[in-house]
């Protein structure tokens, strides 16, 4: 969305597919290009190459899923994150984010959309001084109100917003979470602050994912209103077989 421009209406609800990591022979690796392939050859270690196939694989199953046709029939490019290129779809917003053994894809039509996930227990990791430096004074006014585990998980909710927030924006962390405020979780919201984004504010709704109870994540969406938000479980059906 541009500065001073008229704040998009989603076309329909932005659909969240949750999937678990698996070994690369229990994945079709064959809707992948050549390229994406051999991005995901060059990888480290065998857990990051898994999470790197399967980001790939469930965007395009997701793809599919949305505007019919086969995954590999997609050309998709992934400069700060994932796009639908050279398609009539092209209003198409997709997003993406993983997690330990988790990936999460956000795909919505008409809107920008952001998403971010993270596993719950890492709230308690969190020391006091990254809480203090990645939020404002109203933001740890109101983890202050919340008794443990809550105020813990509440901490993690917000980091998640603020980072969905930032996806939907396309600045990712090059913009400081600080400046970004989000007040009112885990209920429906919007974005209360936005230092480099003031126009934003009142056109950027956010929302607390639930599909997993041992992940706590975020959903961010550039709209005029705030759309339904679906998740899906991508290992209970046949998306990626």
């Amino acid at each position: 969305m541009s500065s001073g421009g008229a704040t998009p209406e989603p076309r329909g609800p932005v659909t969240v597919w949750w999937a678990t990591r698996r070994p690369l022979a229990d994945l079709d690796l064959s809707p992948l290009s050549r390229e994406e392939r051999a991005r995901v050859d060059r990888l480290g270690t065998q857990p990051a190459r898994e999470r790197s196939a399967l980001a790939r694989a469930l965007v395009r199953a997701a793809l599919a899923d949305a505007l019919g046709g086969a995954p590999g029939s997609f050309q998709v490019g992934w400069q700060r994150g994932p796009a639908l290129l050279g398609h009539a779809a092209s209003s198409i917003s997709i997003s993406l984010s993983h997690s330990a053994d988790r990936v999460v894809v956000a795909l919505t039509e008409g809107a920008a959309v952001g998403v971010d996930i993270e596993p719950a227990g890492r709230g308690e990791r969190l020391r006091p001084t990254v809480v203090e430096r990645i939020t404002t004074p109203d933001e740890r006014r109101e983890l202050a109100a919340l008794g443990l585990p809550a105020r813990e998980r509440a901490a993690i909710q917000l980091w998640t917003a603020k980072e969905a927030v930032l996806k939907a924006t396309r600045e990712g962390l090059e913009t400081e979470p600080h400046t970004v405020e989000i007040l009112g979780l885990p209920e429906v919201t919007q974005l209360s602050a936005h230092a480099r984004r003031p126009e934003l504010v009142g056109a950027c709704h956010v929302s607390a994912l639930a599909l997993d109870p041992d992940y706590v994540g975020s959903l961010a969406q550039l709209s005029a209103s705030a759309p339904p938000v679906v998740e899906r479980d991508a290992d209970a059906g046949r998306l990626l077989s």
